[in-house]
């Protein structure tokens, strides 16, 4: 899951509720913009739950 990676990344075991708003902020940001792909449109209330790629 996208939380995961940054999780593993930081090697933290929690999430709080600001860091995850501004993930899904800035995940939603990407995808608006065309940096990152989203399998379905439809997933775009909760990207973080979907298939993403990086475009290029």
């Amino acid at each position: 899951m996208f939380y995961d990676v940054y999780l593993h990344g930081c090697d933290i075991r929690r999430m709080d509720h600001e860091i995850r708003s501004a993930l899904d902020l800035a995940l939603t940001d990407a995808i608006r913009q065309g940096r990152v792909l989203c399998d379905n449109e439809a997933a775009m209330t909760e990207p973080a739950r979907s298939i993403l790629s990086v475009n290029g």
